[in-house]
């Protein structure tokens, strides 16, 4: 039967539905306007701003959208209009369009309508009536792609932001199940403490939290040593007495481990060898917090979170702390004794022992079958990772609730999003089965690219947990993200800044302290031996001190358990980062009342 005449009898079956519904008989143009009015009734045209990793050309372009079209017309009655730019000239691009956007009146044209109010309807090439969606400027914003923490200030700064709280407990309410908590609560918190107002200015997409600190143990030297008891509680880091014990075994040459293994391998910079569950205080030259090295830092509970009360890691002298001294003495004696071998070790052997970070996907499809993996910390959701890929709702747009329709199906429909981050299937990309079979022993899907012309990345692109993987991709990798992510801990210091309720901190006396802390790292990694470290660590903490600026820093006792913000009275000139610290504890209600 011919496309036609089938599309003639679903129109007459139309005609009839609405006869029938009727209190009494409509002539064939009554029919044909109840048909065009129940159409039209909310149809829309909302415009889509992505970021594409090469240039799309127009007739790719074209051929995205009418497929998007053939799905968001039906669901929504919403039809879209797709913007593509690559990284180098999106941010361009879009502020060129808010720009033109401003001086634009009434980007939205309303349908055409006749003397008696009917909106204006075509009739396509099938001889059926069609509603007539509304064009819109070149230069309209609805959704738009957003990366990274300096772009969402920009746009909230200039009000092009649209808050989303409410549509997630309504129309967007799905986008909760599938966008982990941990993304959307932090994204209020953030904005609660920039603000002082809880709001969802963005989306982040779903992507992989962070990364684990792992230590991995070689499966064949632990048979060797314990015989493989499948107890490994006593190995609690790098430095415990047990791994120090197993890397002696392996460096026994009587026990044969040595010719094949080299005794330690790590990914991570030294200090953070010593920062397994520990946050260093410190800025870096332009006055921002680090994570780099610094004699201020505190330790947390490694199941800690964002907001946990009294979780959170207090400002103190590390070197007034034993354990982490003997935890830089031990790292001391690896380097001594050369345990993480040199460049030839490191080309012909395999490590015993690891001290990694890393997702869960890549350990596992690396490292999974002959070292044992044991996660030392939790992934942690940084300012980095929350920001880092977002799709927001210009202030621009002609409805809010329809945009955020089209954003709860980017994150939910799996149709919709691989059609929005690979193109047509067949066209532009193969879904073949990989070698790789899940718990019910079905193959794992994956996209194969036929060519570039179409070439998007996931995590720009929305929620990555429903996006095929890559035939080069880890094939599990989605399934360990939801794992991931579900272990993920916030980090304890998302959107503390240095300026709380008229708190300014000392720029000059940090600045001061992150030399000292500079120059006493570099004293450290000069030790050549455990007398040289002896008198490194009592020159250190005498620096430390006669240092008033680090003094300053952690003089200031607030008993911030109980302390009530009306309570913390102290000089808001003094500038000390422990002053500020406690405010922005006390304003976020971490602390207890």
């Amino acid at each position: 039967m011919s496309k036609k005449l089938i599309c003639l009898l679903l129109s007459l079956i139309m005609v009839l539905s609405v006869c029938l519904a009727g209190c009494s008989k409509k002539s064939d143009d009554e029919v044909e306007k109840d048909i065009a009015d129940k159409a039209s009734a909310s149809a829309m045209t909302l415009s889509m701003w992505l970021m594409s990793e090469e240039p799309v050309s127009d007739e790719t372009a074209a051929m995205i959208e009418d497929a998007v079209n053939a799905l968001t017309e039906k669901k929504f009655k919403t039809r879209l209009e797709l913007h593509y730019a690559t990284p180098g000239e999106y941010y361009n691009k879009l502020d060129a369009a808010f720009a033109e956007r401003e001086t634009v009146p009434g980007v939205i044209s309303t349908p055409t309508v006749s003397e008696d109010g009917a909106e204006e309807t075509v009739v396509n090439e099938w001889g059926l009536i069609e509603i007539k969606y509304p064009t819109i400027s070149s230069c309209q914003v609805d959704l738009f792609y957003l990366g990274g923490l300096d772009n969402y200030n920009k746009y909230m700064e200039q009000g092009l932001l649209t808050n989303m709280l409410s549509e997630l407990s309504g129309t967007a309410e799905e986008i909760t199940k599938y966008v982990p908590a941990a993304f959307l609560d932090s994204m209020n918190s953030y904005n609660k403490s920039q603000t002082g107002k809880a709001g969802t200015y963005a989306i982040p997409n779903s992507t992989a939290i962070g990364e684990y600190t792992y230590m991995l143990l070689s499966k064949e030297a632990l048979s060797a040593a314990y015989r493989l008891t499948g107890n490994y509680s006593a190995y609690t880091s790098l430095t415990c007495e047990n791994v120090q014990d197993f890397i002696q075994f392996v460096c026994n040459e009587k026990n044969g481990l040595s010719s094949r293994y080299y005794p330690i391998y790590t990914n991570m910079e030294e200090y953070e060898l010593l920062a397994t569950n520990l946050q260093y205080w410190g800025v870096d030259a332009a006055g921002e917090l680090s994570d780099a090295f610094s004699v201020l830092g505190g330790y947390f509970n490694s199941s800690a979170n964002y907001l946990d009360t009294n979780a959170y890691a207090r400002i103190t002298n590390l070197f007034e702390n034993e354990t982490y001294i003997a935890e830089m003495e031990a790292l001391l004696q690896y380097k001594m004794n050369s345990y993480f071998g040199s460049a030839e070790d490191q080309a012909n052997k395999k490590f015993a022992v690891g001290y990694i970070q890393d997702t869960l996907a890549n350990a596992t499809d690396k490292y999974g079958d002959e070292y044992v993996i044991l996660p030392m910390a939790a992934p942690r959701l940084t300012e980095e990772d929350l920001f880092a890929n977002m799709f927001a709702v210009s202030t621009y747009t002609s409805s809010t609730p329809r945009s955020m329709e089209i954003l709860t199906y980017l994150n939910t429909n799996v149709e919709f999003r691989n059609l929005i981050l690979y193109g047509i299937e067949g066209e532009h990309y193969d879904l073949v089965e990989s070698d790789v079979e899940n718990r019910l022993g079905q193959s794992y899907q994956v996209a194969k690219r036929r060519n570039e012309s179409y070439k998007l990345a996931a995590e720009k692109t929305g929620n990555t947990s429903i996006a095929y993987p890559l035939d080069t991709d880890v094939v599990t990798i989605r399934d360990n993200m939801v794992s991931q992510n579900l272990d993920a801990k916030v980090s304890l210091s998302l959107g503390f800044n240095h300026n709380y309720d008229g708190f300014v901190i000392d720029a000059a006396s940090m600045q001061a302290v992150r030399a000292l802390s500079d120059q006493i790292w570099q004293q450290y990694l000069a030790c050549q031996s455990l007398e040289e470290f002896n008198t490194f660590v009592a020159n250190a903490k005498a620096a430390i001190a006669e240092s008033l600026d680090v003094q300053k820093h952690i003089d200031h006792d607030h008993g911030i358990d109980s302390v009530t913000q009306k309570e913390l009275e102290c000089d808001k000139t003094c500038g000390s980062l422990k002053c500020v610290y406690d405010a922005w504890l006390i304003k976020m209600e971490i602390v207890s009342k």
